[in-house]
């Protein structure tokens, strides 16, 4: 099935959003891979091409489930990402730095 290009025009806008164009003209289609692990939800989400896009870790705590950490691995530019995201991610990075 082809996906159409473009940026959402619905709200709430999606937090990213991939308008790469794929090799037959239509958009790249792909999807999330979960992996759980106790509290742990890790989610890989990666193109049909197996190209991780982005990472997240869920955490369940005291009965909530919270994002622990959030990774942008595609900086293609017509991969979009919201700016929500973007500074969840640049928070990971400076506390991974700090720790290191």
């Amino acid at each position: 099935m082809p996906v159409d290009l473009g940026s959402p025009t619905r709200e709430p806008h999606p937090n990213f959003y991939d308008n790469r164009r794929g090799a037959h003209g239509f958009g790249v289609k792909g999807h999330v891979n979960l992996t759980f692990h106790g509290p742990t939800l890790k989610a890989s989400y990666v193109d049909l091409e197996g190209n991780a896009l982005i990472e997240e870790e869920w955490q369940a705590v005291g009965g909530n489930v919270e994002l622990a950490g959030q990774r942008v691995i595609c900086h293609d530019a017509d991969f979009h990402v919201g700016p929500e995201m973007v500074r969840v991610t640049l928070q990971n990075q400076i506390d991974e730095s700090s720790t290191s």
